[in-house]
């Protein structure tokens, strides 16, 4: 996104962990001093009353001097998210005063804007903003409070002075007795107050309210903190652990870390059957809304490659991005041509950089991009649409499930993008010195490239023209050359017989999440089992409902399973809790594989290890 890793909304479920000190009660402290004396913007957000399901806002303006009218906004979409949304239709009893507490003239302009006038006393701004879940929208994109926590994105809940964005901000928070506030531009840890440069500075880091846990760490000498708040006491070191690895794979790739402090957001929830899941990568931190899952198994789980694709952001787009993904206006949609980029390439170098860095076996990549491939074939694939055409309509999707293009054939896509260039530069050179290029020429001085130019400056900076693979397979329809590509890197993408697990049982979801069989196929090991229908599935294995997550994998995909292995049911069946035993089926079956080629050439073994590996 920048716009957040997606993998959970179409791959089914995911997982988190860590370890420190839990956090105390929160203190005060005061905003930087230099925003004392210099004219800016004061924030106080009230969410005191949770049980009424809004925040309450007020704006103060020090040292600044207003114009006889003034336009007051909320922002219509957000970074990292860019679908319309328009904030403004939460927000309530707006009221401006004079700095004599007299109420100003207001008139709403449009969802998300209002005129005040005469403004040139204006010294407040007040309103309310209420909740906001939409099935549209992912968790970390929306607004929460109540009697458990708050959270929301910024800008869902910060509005400003058009043509004040430039200006400081200073943010205090009040909040329920023993509630704590977490943010990448809190003043310190455990401080209930922030300060940001800018008002885009403010709204890039989320909020997180409430009685979380929270972990504080160094990496390479700089902060990080895990914040969780979860439905079931957290267990975190392998997750702080993980997390070290991908970040220290990261500045090996890049060389640098480009913040002076990082937070990751955590939301974990017992899933329920349809549950939808995802992040959002935001300038210093990032957020993830997951299920519980195996905090032993962490490293084995998406949740890895999730909190990769997020870090990777930080560069991708946050510094290397179109001129019109920064500086944005809030008020307009984004109609950029380089989505596929930002995300494609993204989700490729958030798992390639863990098979580079240790974190994550090559088999285990390679299988997760023959599931790309396999749903290609899908309308989750993009179908004939360009992947450039459908970055230009992101603004106007309807839902998140528009997003799934980027994550699949966007992805694909930026493998077979690395492959071609290192088949036709002299020294094999690919994607990772074309991003080092472009972070040295355009990310770390903060230098946006024009959004038409994408596919000139590729070329240039790769040293190979693209331009006919971008006008085939990106700005273009045309099949992607799967096997003639995949060979190139010394990889083999074909078919071969395999025995495939089977069960023979179909579940139905209660109205309360239960997963329930409704029905068994006869002569199925299932049936072997004396599994019923309406049995309800309570465990498969070492997989039960406090691994959640794993359970759901084993129901729909039977991961983890093998053909003729034994296997166990725990099941509920009317009030009483029964085991079944018995053997995994197994069929014969041909399926793709995507594997190293052990008879690659000298050339492609040396792409294929140059690809896998830092050089």
């Amino acid at each position: 996104m920048c716009l957040g890793s997606m993998l959970t909304r179409f791959f089914p479920l995911v997982l988190l962990i860590i370890s420190a000190s839990l956090l105390l009660q929160s203190c005060r402290t005061s905003p930087p001093s230099r925003a004392d004396r210099a004219p800016h913007v004061l924030y106080t957000i009230d969410a005191t009353q949770p049980e009424r399901g809004e925040f309450v806002i007020t704006l103060s303006f020090e040292r600044l001097s207003f114009h006889d009218e003034e336009i007051f906004s909320l922002p219509a979409w957000a970074p990292g998210a860019y679908q319309l949304t328009h904030y403004g239709k939460y927000l309530r009893n707006l009221v401006a005063l004079d700095r004599y507490g007299k109420p100003l003239h207001v008139v709403r302009l449009d969802t998300n804007s209002w005129k005040i006038f005469p403004a040139k006393e204006l010294a407040q701004i007040q309103y309310r903003i209420q909740q906001m879940h939409r099935p549209d929208l992912l968790y970390p994109e929306t607004t929460e409070l109540n009697l458990q926590r708050g959270y929301f994105n910024g800008t869902n809940v910060f509005g400003y002075l058009q043509g004040y964005k430039d200006f400081p901000c200073v943010v205090h928070y009040r909040l329920p007795e023993g509630w704590q506030m977490a943010s990448a531009i809190e003043t310190a840890p455990n401080s209930l107050s922030a300060y940001a440069k800018d008002y885009d500075e403010l709204v890039d880091a989320p909020v997180i309210l409430g009685k979380f846990h929270r972990y504080d760490f160094s990496i390479l000498h700089k902060p990080h903190s895990v914040i969780i708040d979860a439905d079931s006491p957290p267990k975190p070191d392998s997750l702080i652990a993980l997390i070290h690895e991908i970040v220290l794979a990261h500045y090996r790739f890049f060389g640098e870390l480009p913040y002076s402090k990082y937070l990751f957001i955590f939301r974990l929830v017992r899933p329920t059957f349809f549950s939808q899941f995802g992040a959002l990568e935001h300038r210093n931190s990032s957020v993830y809304y997951m299920p519980l899952f195996d905090w032993d198994k962490v490293r084995h789980d998406q949740i890895a490659t999730t909190i990769s694709h997020e870090f990777f952001h930080l560069w991708n787009p946050k510094r290397i991005h179109s001129h019109l993904l920064g500086p944005f206006d809030y008020q307009r949609p984004i109609q950029t041509s380089t989505i596929w980029f930002v995300e494609g390439m993204t989700d490729y170098y958030a798992e390639l950089l863990m098979v580079k860095g240790g974190v994550l076996p090559c088999s285990v990549f390679l299988q997760n991009m023959l599931q790309r491939i396999h749903l290609l074939q899908t309308p989750f694939g993009g179908g004939q649409e360009s992947l450039v055409s459908l970055s230009r309509r992101l603004a106007h999707i309807e839902d998140a499930s528009g997003m799934f293009p980027f994550y699949i054939k966007g992805t694909v896509v930026a493998m077979l993008l690395d492959i071609y260039l290192r088949t036709h530069h002299p020294h094999q050179h690919g994607t990772d010195e074309l991003l080092l290029k472009l972070n040295a020429e355009y990310g770390k001085p903060q230098k946006p490239y024009h959004d038409d130019s994408l596919a000139f400056v590729l070329s240039r900076l790769a040293d190979v023209d693209i331009l006919p693979f971008y006008a085939r397979y990106i700005a273009g329809r045309d099949t992607l050359p799967l096997q003639t590509y995949l060979a190139k890197a010394g990889l083999h993408y074909g078919k071969r017989k395999a025995m495939i697990p089977q069960m023979g049982y179909f579940i139905q979801p209660d109205s309360n999440g239960a997963l329930k069989v409704a029905s068994v196929l006869p002569e199925s090991p299932a049936e072997r089992m004396g599994l019923k229908p309406n049995d309800e599935i309570l465990a498969i294995d070492d997989a039960d409902t406090s691994r959640s997550s794993l359970l759901l994998e084993k129901i729909l995909s039977l991961k983890g399973l093998k053909a003729g292995a034994p296997t166990r049911l725990t099941v509920k069946r009317k009030n009483k809790t029964l085991t079944l035993t018995g053997k995994v089926g197994a069929q014969r079956s041909i399926v793709d594989v995507l594997e190293l080629n052990d008879a690659a050439t000298p050339a492609e073994k040396s792409i294929r290890e140059k690809m896998f590996s830092f050089n």
